[in-house]
């Protein structure tokens, strides 16, 4: 756990450790954000700089918000109660 006040590189604290263990063990780590905002700032600058520290080809995606997928429970609402507006 890392606590600490804004700009002094809590991201740093996680994504380090998380990306050397995800190469070693040549898997997948999910990293949840709480905002938008700090998933912008992972993917577009905390994780390319990453990259260029660690010198590998470390690969990310973004997913913003389960309320902008379909999962199965949210489908079967759908087909039972009818879509809640027509997006």
């Amino acid at each position: 756990m890392v606590e600490a006040s804004t700009g002094v590189g809590k991201s740093i604290a996680y994504l380090l450790p998380s990306a050397v263990w995800a190469l070693q063990n040549n898997t997948r780590v999910v990293i949840s954000t709480n905002t938008i905002n700090l998933q912008d700032q992972l993917i577009k600058k905390d994780i390319p700089d990453l990259r260029t520290v660690l010198n590998v080809n470390i690969q990310a995606a973004v997913l913003k918000g389960r309320s902008n997928y379909l999962c199965p429970r949210r489908l079967e609402n759908i087909r039972h109660r009818g879509p809640t507006s027509a997006e």
